[in-house]
């Protein structure tokens, strides 16, 4: 049986691996998305694009059923360590995927073809290529949906590392899709979209071989493939029911907040707002990492009533992930006008303001994402997920009719931070109910000043004397450097001096002094 330490140890290496996953990643795309204009053209990129993004209307779903699948088969590792349950888990989830791929293609293609023929402003001489690719796209969302059940074991496993290697290969392929685009002279978009297609059906082989291998419980059995009499098939489908109505509103805040400012302030609004939803992006890609590492634990914590272990991780998943955002979510805050100007050049109005409000609102979201997984792995879903889920869509109706009435896109904007504080609230309100029913220990007053109050006290002071240090002198790339290596050093002695708990600061020093003796034995 594991310890404790061995645990702690295991989410460090896991996070580790999915950072080095995480800088990889963006490194290549970066370049892949390059190479891909320059072979496919503006005009076929566009078409591409356009495509694939109403096809992207649809992952959201297999997110949704990726955390359901991981959910129960932690869970039933925690509980029972029964391998019979777990692969009933698991063919269930695979049927419920085949089920739900299905329908999914069917939808897409439907009205993916009438939107082609009838709404997208495509080229005439593209309309057959367009159809090809949406077939393609579609073909491709199969297999990535397919893969999810092999994923989810994965994660359950904790096996990072596997799961690394298998998502870097995808990204190699892309990057070498991309360079082949440069030596092929016809039919490259056609040809793109086809091997782009293929990229996550050899994914999902070699997930699959992988598991086959090394997993029994992912061995497929036809008497735990008839859904009738199924016993996890009703809390499965009603899990994943709640936490797509959650996802829906997220979907439809971001979504619908983007027609918004096109409605109210045209495109180039729109170009502000992208620009920040990139940054928001890369931001929740560093901090999600840590939370897929500690979620597995926090799951099995919850099947195995270890209710202490399971109150530390959930603590561990608000304030980690928040302050590893800080770390490069103040600098970015400071510096944001330096950092837009170098990398845009031109930087459309808004752009500026736009990035440091959706800093703010990843910091907000990410300061109580312990909250949502210690119900997600109790599976007391349904209330948390109505309310946040109802909470966003009422929010982007109200963003409407402010925009209506005030036509200041600043207020509007504002409105984000507004409804993040909100779904705040609600999380905490939850928690302390569902906690006094389980009758776990749990001080939540101290909770809420050491996770919330305390960091964000911290983060606050620092973002603002960091703006006025950053503008008494002009911007240049020195003066950025100075700027941003002072922020992140101070902050670091900040959070060690005020943050840290004793036995935290303890398990620190300890790894620096088996780092600093591996480091001399070399």
């Amino acid at each position: 049986m594991p310890t404790t330490s061995d645990n702690n140890k295991r989410i460090a290496k896991n996070t580790a691996v999915l950072y080095l996953r995480v800088v990889l990643t963006l490194f290549l795309t970066l370049f892949s998305t390059r190479y891909v204009l320059l072979g496919l053209g503006n005009e076929d990129f566009g078409t591409y694009n356009l495509i694939a993004g109403v096809v992207a209307l649809f992952t959201f779903i297999s997110g949704t059923m990726a955390a359901t699948t991981q959910r129960f088969i932690s869970y039933e590792y925690g509980a029972t360590h029964d391998i019979n349950k777990v692969a009933k888990v698991f063919n269930t989830s695979i049927i419920l995927h085949l089920i739900i791929a299905i329908i999914i293609f069917i939808i897409i293609i439907s009205v993916g073809i009438l939107l082609i023929d009838k709404v997208l402003s495509i080229p005439p001489g593209n309309m057959g290529q367009a159809k090809i690719v949406l077939v393609s796209v579609a073909v491709g969302l199969i297999w990535t949906i397919m893969s999810v059940p092999f994923e989810a074991t994965l994660m359950a496993h904790e096996n990072i590392i596997f799961f690394a290697i298998i998502q870097l290969l995808g990204v190699f392929l892309k990057f070498g899709i991309a360079l082949l685009l440069l030596i092929i002279d016809n039919n490259r978009l056609i040809t793109y979209a086809i091997l782009m297609a293929g990229v996550p059906l050899l994914v999902l082989l070699c997930q699959a071989i992988y598991c086959f291998k090394n997993y029994q419980e992912t061995h497929l059995n036809k008497h735990y493939l008839i859904l009738r009499k199924n016993a996890y098939i009703k809390p499965m489908t009603s899990f994943a029911s709640y936490a797509l109505f959650g996802n829906i509103g997220w979907t439809i805040r971001a979504q619908g907040f983007s027609i918004i400012l096109n409605i109210f302030w045209g495109v180039l609004i729109n170009a502000a707002n992208g620009i920040a939803n990139q940054v928001s992006a890369a931001l929740l890609t560093f901090s999600s990492s840590l939370t897929t590492s500690i979620r597995p634990q926090l799951i099995q914590a919850a099947g195995e009533g270890n209710n202490e272990r399971l109150i530390k991780l959930t603590k561990a998943a608000c304030k980690y992930p928040f302050l590893i955002l800080s770390i490069i979510g103040i600098p970015l805050f400071i510096t944001m006008p330096y950092i837009l100007k170098i990398w845009l050049n031109d930087v459309p109005q808004y752009s500026i303001l736009f990035c440091r409000i959706l800093i703010l609102d990843v910091m907000l979201n990410q300061s109580t994402i312990g909250l949502a997984l210690i119900m997600d792995a109790k599976g007391k879903i349904r209330l948390l997920h109505t309310l946040v889920g109802f909470s966003l869509i009422f929010t982007t109706i109200s963003i409407y009719f402010i925009a209506q009435i005030y036509k200041s896109v600043f207020f509007v904007y504002c409105f984000i931070i507004i409804n993040d504080l909100i779904i705040i609230t609600i999380r905490l309100f939850i928690v302390r109910h569902a906690i006094k029913i389980w009758a776990i220990p749990f001080r939540y007053k101290r909770f809420i000043f050491d996770i919330i109050i305390k960091p964000f006290g911290v983060t606050g002071t620092l973002i603002v004397c960091g703006l006025i240090f950053w503008q008494s002198k002009a911007p240049s790339f020195v003066w950025f450097s100075f700027t941003t290596i002072l922020t992140i050093f101070t902050y670091l002695c900040v959070v060690w001096y005020f943050l840290f708990e004793k036995n935290e600061k303890q398990q620190i020093k300890i790894i620096f002094t088996k780092l600093k003796k591996s480091v001399l034995h070399l």
